[in-house]
């Protein structure tokens, strides 16, 4: 009787240490993720620019929480780091917060429940998206006096976009490889045949 009622709490224990050693990992993530997001997305993108063009992390991230985790997650990455974007960058101060915070919502409600697209799908939401961010962000900056949309900036918001698109289905396709190893890899809306 001793013996089982001490291997009971042996078990219990491990467990309760697997679970905090899971939530310790967990914060050890975000706090990384904030910690080392700027220096990423102003300096380690330097290399990758397309025509003085770098992606957009905030939106992946902000997108691909709320696709994979919910609509909560997807909320409060796309604040988080939307705010962080706001506290070091300059001009009209919340609307990085507010348009990633909607785009985390966003992916978090449909994300499980309304699409189930390949990963080419999700990464042509991503771009859709990236547009439309970009023009009410360029809306909301510049105005809407006729010469703040121009060909210029429509083409950059375009390129930037497709930038996004591309780069979201690499991190898609690396996401569900690297959660589900083996057989159809199926995760929140998207599918990807195994190989």
């Amino acid at each position: 009787m001793t013996i089982t009622g001490s291997s009971d709490n042996l078990v219990r224990s491990s467990s309760v240490s697997v679970i905090k050693a899971g939530i310790f990992l967990k914060w050890f993530t975000r706090i990384a993720i904030f910690l080392f997001f700027i220096p990423v997305q102003t300096l380690l993108l330097e290399p990758f620019k397309m025509g003085g063009i770098k992606p957009d992390l905030a939106l992946l991230l902000a997108f691909m929480h709320g696709w994979a985790f919910g609509e909560m997650n997807g909320l409060f990455w796309g604040l988080a780091l939307g705010g962080l974007l706001d506290l070091f960058s300059i001009g009209f101060l919340g609307i990085h917060f507010v348009l990633k915070g909607i785009i985390g919502l966003f992916a978090g409600i449909f994300g499980k429940t309304l699409i189930n697209l390949p990963i080419w799908g999700n990464g042509l939401i991503i771009f859709i998206l990236s547009h439309l961010h970009d023009l009410i962000g360029t809306f909301l900056l510049r105005g809407s006096g006729e010469d703040q949309f121009t060909l210029n900036i429509m083409s950059r918001i375009f390129v930037r976009a497709l930038y996004n698109g591309l780069l979201a289905i690499v991190l898609f396709y690396a996401f569900l490889k690297i959660k589900n190893r083996g057989g159809m890899s199926k995760y929140a809306g998207a599918s990807s045949p195994p190989g």
